[in-house]
């Protein structure tokens, strides 16, 4: 019995070293395409949507003082919380801001 938990063991550690050997191999091929320029979004066929571009972020922010400057002002939009019954005057709403006066 010993021998065949043994032999699972060893089957498993091959097995573990083997997946990581295609990592590597994966993660060299990786490097080796960066080393050489060919690995950019455009060079691998992805397909996710638009790319990003960088010259459009630069024409942004380049006219600023600082990078702080967070852009145009965005105005937040809100949705009311409250059902429609709720909201009826019969119904008072009261919620952690509105307070009944007392």
């Amino acid at each position: 019995m010993l021998d065949v938990l043994n032999a699972e063991q060893e089957l498993l550690n091959s097995q573990v070293l083997l997946v990581t050997a295609r990592r590597d191999a994966y993660v060299a091929g990786f490097q080796l395409l960066n080393v050489m320029g060919a690995a950019e979004a455009e060079d691998l066929n992805l397909d996710g949507g638009p790319l990003y571009d960088p010259t459009v972020n630069y024409n942004r922010y380049a006219r600023n003082w600082s990078d702080w400057d967070d852009g145009p002002t965005i105005r937040p939009v809100s949705t009311r919380t409250a059902s429609e019954q709720a909201a009826s005057p019969l119904t008072p709403v009261v919620n952690s801001v509105t307070r009944p006066r007392q």
